[in-house]
């Protein structure tokens, strides 16, 4: 028995152990939170020892660890709500689009000439500046009548709530923010409070389908110094679960049927996605092509440059009748997210 042959077994033991670990919702410690939206590439990158022990060992199982290994990732990873698509979708239909713009992106040209090339009826946008807000009115306001911002700081500070806007062809029926963690009657950005999540309804061909535009906070890493040497020693998850509980409960005041979407700040790896996919199914997961990463682009992610992006973190999800016809990311000109596009249908007999 090869070293290899171990590392094989005790490879497949820990990816049996975390896809339990996360399947049953154990309780989750702060370094098992930190290393949940990494577990894609650390358990992809950790095949390589069930494949060297196939290549390198004798005899007729010296494929098994191999074979479990990938059909246990791959039904974890990649075989998650996977649905067939309806036999008849000619109901109403619509394309959204969920973009997270970042605040200090100046390409506002280049930003108009995409969202025009993928016609969104619905378009859901994160961190937006006001800049951007005029760039946008005044580009689209004749496509998109029907539109709310909710615009971010003049000047963009870690920790402060950040703009949200939405951009309709079709009009809306009511309006509501839900945002935790704000003081009642408190206007303008305050620092640490969550994001505004918007709530509203769009009459679409006499349908009215309730939507849930959300951008959640992120974790916040803890330090301690050992010699004067920071090193992680906590995370706090607390803010963002917050956020995803409050958003959980108000869509259980909304109809059965829904459209939620936008920046997750969370992988399909994290508590808050599952706790969502309960009852909303992922467009991208039902009907996407490929991996779907949208973060990071661009940009040094922890001082390192990433060639890709690593993390799935912007969805649009569905429920009630609503079905995905096609889904797919694209890349947003200055923006260090990808956005994802989704065709919808409600199937009709």
């Amino acid at each position: 028995m090869t070293i290899w042959f171990i590392a094989a077994w005790l490879f497949l033991a820990a990816l049996v152990l975390y896809v339990l670990w996360v399947r049953l919702d154990l309780y989750r410690p702060w370094w098992f939170i930190a290393a949940a939206p990494f577990a894609f590439w650390l358990f992809a990158g950790g095949l390589i020892f069930p494949l060297a022990a196939a290549a390198t060992g004798t005899g007729l199982l010296r494929g098994a660890p191999l074979l479990a290994s990938v059909a246990v990732f791959w039904g974890h990873f990649f075989g998650i709500q996977r649905h067939a698509r309806p036999a008849k979708l000619n109901g109403p239909r619509l394309r959204v689009m969920t973009a997270n713009l970042l605040d200090t992106n100046r390409r506002l040209a280049d930003m108009v000439e995409v969202i025009r090339e993928e016609n969104p009826d619905l378009l859901a946008l994160q961190e937006v500046h006001p800049t951007q807000v005029r760039a946008l009115r005044e580009a689209l306001s004749a496509s998109h009548p029907y539109e709310w911002f909710l615009p971010g700081p003049q000047m963009p500070t870690p920790g402060q709530s950040e703009g949200m806007g939405i951009l309709s062809r079709h009009p809306f029926q009511r309006l509501d923010v839900l945002q935790p963690d704000r003081a009642p009657g408190i206007t303008g950005s305050v620092p640490n409070a969550s994001n505004p999540t918007q709530v509203f309804a769009l009459n679409v061909d006499g349908a009215v389908i309730d939507v849930l535009h959300i951008h959640p906070r992120i974790p916040v890493p803890r330090f301690c110094r050992v010699l004067g040497v920071p090193f992680p020693c906590g995370l706090d998850n607390s803010a963002r679960e917050r956020d995803v509980q409050a958003i959980i409960a108000r869509a259980k005041t909304l109809s059965d049927d829904g459209i939620l979407l936008g920046d997750m700040n969370a992988t399909d790896q994290c508590r808050e996605y599952r706790l969502l996919a309960r009852e909303w199914r992922d467009a991208f997961r039902a009907v996407g092509r490929g991996l779907g990463m949208t973060f990071p682009v661009g940009v040094r992610f922890f001082g390192l440059p990433s060639p890709w992006p690593l993390f799935r973190i912007d969805y649009v999800l569905l429920r009630g009748a609503w079905r995905p016809v096609a889904a797919r990311t694209g890349a947003m000109p200055g923006s260090d997210h990808r956005y994802v596009v989704a065709d919808i249908s409600w199937p009709h007999k």
